[in-house]
């Protein structure tokens, strides 16, 4: 199924779930990412995802693990957010935006899907990390239309969403 989500400026583009047989598109995705952005969602610096590691990020069920993918013009993957449960209620979410695409409002329309999805699978409270210096994703955060309580712990800004 293919949605549609809608930037601040009013364009609007496709958004679907990820499937297994996009491994190499999601490959060539992260190949488009500055080494900051790949920090920032990982942690760590990860010029390239490994074909192994490809294929188990695109391994969804959409209840225990949900992974969506917004296109640009051109069908090519713009952005990825996804959650994957880590207690009987609650999952963890993340999400990764090439930076031609950075401040379009795009993680803030995927951790609104994501936000849908999740209560659709019984999910209650998504949880974040992100780096307290991340200035960008906090404002994504802080301004979501979702009940939040946020948390400075060793150097992150941990995030805590109500889906209730």
């Amino acid at each position: 199924m293919t949605d549609r989500v809608t930037l601040r400026d009013g364009t609007t583009l496709a958004c679907r779930g990820l499937r297994a047989d996009d491994a190499e598109r999601l490959r060539a995705f992260h190949t488009t990412l500055s080494a900051a952005s790949a920090r920032r969602r990982f942690f760590d610096d990860k010029p390239e995802l490994a074909p192994q590691e490809a294929a188990e990020l695109c391994n969804v069920d959409g209840r225990e693990c949900c992974a969506l993918v917004v296109l640009g013009p051109d069908t090519e993957f713009v952005a990825v957010g996804r959650y994957w449960r880590i207690e009987p209620d609650t999952a963890e979410a993340a999400f990764v935006v090439t930076d031609a695409w950075q401040g379009h409002g795009i993680a803030t329309a995927l951790l609104g899907a994501l936000a849908d999805r999740g209560r659709a699978a019984g999910i209650r409270r998504l949880v974040a990390d992100t780096a307290e210096d991340n200035d960008a994703m906090i404002d994504v955060f802080e301004h979501a239309a979702l009940t939040h309580r946020r948390v400075d712990v060793y150097g992150l800004a941990h995030f805590e969403f109500d889906l209730d």
